[in-house]
């Protein structure tokens, strides 16, 4: 299990979205990253009309943008190198 955490660079109020994760073994022996529950962020996304989104579908969104980003497939290889290197 891990901790993802993307936090912003440069900005007077920092960014920050971080999730769990777990490395599951899937059929094909092949390693595989899950994000485990909602993620966690100081961010509250908006709709047209400025009204924030509220927790609940806020972190729905959310999660539904971290399950799209290509950072499971990173974290694997990380780990895989550290492996072979220690």
């Amino acid at each position: 299990m891990g901790y993802t955490e993307w936090v912003s660079e440069g900005m007077a109020e920092p960014v920050s979205l971080g999730w769990d994760w777990r490395l599951d073994r899937l059929q094909t022996g092949e390693a595989n990253c899950m994000r485990v529950g909602l993620p966690r962020s100081n961010v509250m996304l908006i709709d047209s009309a400025k009204r924030d989104y509220g927790w609940d579908r806020n972190l729905q969104v959310l999660a539904s943008i971290v399950d799209a980003i290509p950072w499971a497939g990173e974290t694997r290889a990380a780990i895989e190198r550290r492996t072979i290197t220690t």
